[in-house]
């Protein structure tokens, strides 16, 4: 009896993860047919979630919509909870390229090209 309340137990906490990463994906994917709405869903999306998708496409929308300065922060965020990821260091580096910061710019793409030529 008391295994099975486990298994119950153990199958709601599954049922609750995946819904919450469904809908992670969902607001993902809604946000790149576009909308009024998309920056404030990947926003959300990058809250409820370790994964830096969200912080990545709402950094190339701002480049997109033309607004590197409303870039900076989402690739910014997402360099530092993954430091090795190449496309994060390349989107900071031309968000910060458009603002007309070039230290930031040389930085980052010299972290682009350390990760890159890595073997």
């Amino acid at each position: 009896m008391i295994v099975r309340g486990l298994i119950v137990a153990a199958a709601i906490a599954g049922f609750v993860l995946l819904a919450g990463d469904l809908r992670v994906a969902r607001d993902i994917a809604r946000s790149e047919r576009g909308g009024a709405d998309a920056v404030a869903r990947l926003q959300r999306a990058a809250t409820r979630t370790a994964d830096t998708t969200p912080l990545l496409r709402e950094a190339q929308l701002q480049l997109f919509l033309k607004r590197p300065e409303a870039a900076i922060a989402p690739a910014r965020a997402a360099t530092r909870r993954e430091p090795e990821n190449a496309q994060a260091w390349l989107l900071l580096a031309q968000a910060a390229e458009r603002t007309g910061d070039a230290a930031l710019a040389d930085e980052a793409r010299a972290r682009v090209s350390a990760l890159v030529a890595r073997p």
